[in-house]
């Protein structure tokens, strides 16, 4: 489902709920907050387009495979495999609240062309990225 759908989705629960007999304010304003951070999860904040370089390989990968999908971990991480670079970059920058496209593209470089060559984990990758990301 495309972010527009979700978010039309999301509205609308919002407008029947807030119209619904229900009467406990604090429910409608937890309602309406789990809703908006579903949307805010389901948001893609980088993506393929948002690459500053080319040379990626592009496998496809089966649904659930942990080098693209769930949170960073003891996982191999391969810096070459463009999938696993905007999965990685999408993950971080969710769980570290960044929201703009040029903070992906600072660790897009810094992985393609700075990630030390014993790095091999995506968990690793991440402690790297957080140590050595500047603003």
């Amino acid at each position: 489902m495309s972010f527009q759908l979700q978010f039309l989705v999301a509205v609308a629960a919002v407008v029947q709920y807030l119209f619904s007999p229900i009467k406990a304010i604090k429910t409608r304003m937890r309602f309406i907050i789990s809703i908006f951070r579903k949307i805010a999860v389901a948001m893609i904040l980088f993506s393929r387009r948002n690459l500053h370089y080319s040379d990626y390989k592009w496998t496809v990968y089966i649904q659930h495979d942990p080098r693209v999908t769930g949170r960073p971990d003891d996982t191999l991480f391969n810096k070459e495999e463009g999938n696993e670079v905007v999965y990685l970059i999408n993950k971080l920058m969710t769980l570290w609240d960044y929201r703009f496209s040029n903070t992906g593209n600072k660790m897009e470089k810094l992985i393609h062309d700075k990630l030390p060559p014993e790095i091999t984990k995506q968990e690793e990758v991440q402690i790297w990225l957080k140590e050595n990301l500047k603003f």
